[in-house]
């Protein structure tokens, strides 16, 4: 097992359960595994497990802002596969805001097991499949925007990565901020 934390974007419950039902049917229709390994989210960054709460809470000051996040097309990425995401224009400042400040953790980084992608995490490739053909064989991707959600790091431990990490996964959220209204930067 190897442990890891993620920063991650978690939508309300009703994004979460659209998302949900769409990696419940790569997981029915598939068998991946990797679709329901992890919570429905937007992957922001992998970190090393040495980030606590208040690494955390350092990046996030101050950026408890509202804004829209609209669900676009299917994408692939490498090996994984993602619903990409946009973002409105407070979205695109706060991102970059975000980046910079999370450049903070640098001294910290970690490897995770797929690239974090504009855009909710919905498996990877496993067995003979490829991302392509999996993409392919979806339905035309739910419609939705959103524009509360919560900012959660979440500590990851997974399988060995030639057992496929997403055959054993325990994850547990251990901080978090929501926002649910708007304010100035």
């Amino acid at each position: 097992m190897s442990e890891l934390k993620i920063i991650a974007l978690l939508p309300p419950s009703n994004i979460d359960r659209l998302v949900g039902a769409v990696q419940e049917g790569l997981f029915s229709r598939f068998g991946l595994l990797s679709s329901i390994a992890l919570p429905v989210m937007i992957p922001i960054r992998f970190c090393a497990v040495s980030v606590d709460a208040s690494d955390f809470n350092a990046c996030f000051d101050k950026l408890d802002v509202a804004f829209r996040i609209t669900a676009t097309s299917y994408r692939k990425h490498g090996i994984s596969f993602f619903l990409e995401t946009t973002f409105d224009e407070r979205g695109a400042q706060i991102r970059e805001l975000l980046a910079e400040r999370m450049n903070g953790l640098a001294s910290q980084p970690a490897a995770g097991p797929f690239d974090p992608v504009s855009g909710f995490y919905l498996g990877q490739k496993e067995d003979s499949l490829s991302p392509d053909d999996i993409i392919a064989a979806l339905a035309e991707p739910p419609a939705f925007r959103f524009t509360s959600f919560t900012y959660a790091l979440i500590r990851l431990e997974l399988g060995e990565p030639s057992e496929g990490w997403y055959r054993n996964v325990f994850w547990e959220i251990e901080q978090s901020i929501k926002v649910r209204k708007s304010r100035s930067l």
